[in-house]
């Protein structure tokens, strides 16, 4: 198996009102069927309600166009309830005149993992 296919992460399109166009699920243990969620809102979805304001705004800002927002980590819900802290990626494109927002996502203790292994095999090649 390619390495980089064991990553787990997820690709997200949502539209304007952040209905989910498409979603790709390859995150361990969050138990959705990706057809399940097409035309759900990510918000109600995927957001914890204490978080739900701050998040709204990032994704304003994101389909705006605000550069200060190309990279964010939050957290998301899984369907059991269980939380997953992903490094999210953004960008925004136009289709048919309406605006897209893209993120992919990694779960964010694979992102540190793989910066220790990065950093221990620089190490290992010094001595």
């Amino acid at each position: 198996m390619n390495p980089i296919e064991s990553i787990p992460y997820l690709r997200v399109v949502l539209d304007e009102k952040a209905h989910i166009v498409e979603i790709e699920l390859k995150l361990e243990d969050a138990l959705y069927d990706e057809k399940e969620l097409i035309g759900k809102n990510w918000f109600e979805t995927f957001i914890d309600q204490a978080y739900e304001g701050k998040i709204k705004e990032v994704f304003e800002k994101v389909l705006e166009g605000s550069g200060s927002f190309d990279t964010y980590e939050n957290d998301i819900v899984c369907k059991d309830g269980t939380h997953k802290f992903i490094d999210f990626h953004n960008t925004v494109f136009e289709k048919n005149g309406k605006k897209f927002v893209e993120s992919i996502g990694i779960e964010h203790y694979h992102n540190v993992f793989g910066a220790l292994e990065r950093v221990v095999e620089a190490l290992r090649a010094r001595s």
